[in-house]
């Protein structure tokens, strides 16, 4: 072979090699982002919920009912109880005895308000 071919099919495995890398990255970092979106839009979805909920948490009146009612009005979701939290679209509620909020959790270790 000569050194003209060589160089040709280096070159053309360069060129391919390359490309490949490029279309590699580029499906990667499409699958990346559709990640990263749909964990934004779940914070997004919790962050609405807690801050529905900061008015009846401050007031000394409401109750567990009015907090849950709250919570799945800005959800539009229902609630269900599981771990002995009040679970609305991702954010987890325990109350005390009286009915008042005393911790929180978006489902991932470690992740309670107040941490203990």
């Amino acid at each position: 072979m000569s050194k003209d071919k060589i160089a040709y099919i280096a070159l053309l495995l360069a060129l391919v090699g390359s490309n490949a890398f490029w279309v590699y990255q580029s499906i990667d970092f499409g699958i990346s982002y559709t990640y990263m979106e749909a964990s934004a839009t779940g914070c997004h979805r919790m962050l609405r919920v807690a801050v529905a909920v900061i008015p009846t948490i401050a007031d000394p009146e409401s109750g567990k009912l009015e907090t849950v009612r709250a919570a799945e009005k800005a959800a539009n979701a229902d609630s269900f109880e599981k771990d002995g939290l009040v679970w609305i679209d991702g954010l987890g509620l325990g109350f005390n005895e009286s009915g008042r909020v005393v911790k929180a959790s978006d489902g991932t270790l470690d992740s309670f308000w107040p941490h203990t």
